[in-house]
């Protein structure tokens, strides 16, 4: 589905079974003039052999491609890509042709590797199989404090006494 804002084009990428495999925010400043439509493609492809995949990894390769760019397009369009969700974000890499993506972002969370790109070609995504994100608590001390003060605007306002999340 494509959807059309201020900003520009909200491109999503679903399989069969109506899950979202990935997406794009396309910027106007990228699209060409002339374009007739903007769309993004998603489609797996074979493993680039001049990626090393360790004993334990596991790697796959899109052919990402946009339509409607400008020609020579220079303006970074950020780009979501679904992996399993719950990996520890220190074992995913994602490649561009075969030069890693060092700002890549992985949320173990919902699973999705984000990065930005100008070009598209492929791109292989290489993971600990085996890898489990585990959250680190903030220590107390890290913990952000939250100032309470008396306020004129709500001087006279009847709250019940009590605790109250915000």
């Amino acid at each position: 589905t494509v959807t059309v804002d201020a900003a520009g084009y909200q491109i999503q990428i679903r399989n069969e079974d109506g899950t979202k495999i990935g997406a794009a925010a396309v910027p106007k400043t990228a699209v060409a003039d002339d374009a007739e439509e903007v769309s993004l493609t998603i489609v797996e492809t074979s493993l680039n052999e001049n990626i090393t995949v360790l004993a334990g990894q596991e790697a796959f390769t899109y052919e990402i491609t946009a339509t409607g760019l400008k020609a020579g397009n220079t303006v970074p369009i950020p780009v979501y890509v679904r992996l399993p969700a719950g990996l520890d974000p220190a074992t995913v890499k994602v490649y561009h042709n075969e030069d890693e993506i060092t700002d890549a972002n992985y949320n173990p969370n919902d699973g999705y590797v984000t990065f930005e790109t100008a070009t598209f070609s492929p791109f292989t995504f290489v993971y600990d199989a085996e890898s489990v994100y585990v959250p680190v608590a903030p220590a107390p001390s890290d913990l952000p404090v939250a100032n309470v003060i008396q306020s004129p605007e709500f001087e006279n306002v009847d709250l019940p006494w009590g605790s109250f999340g915000g």
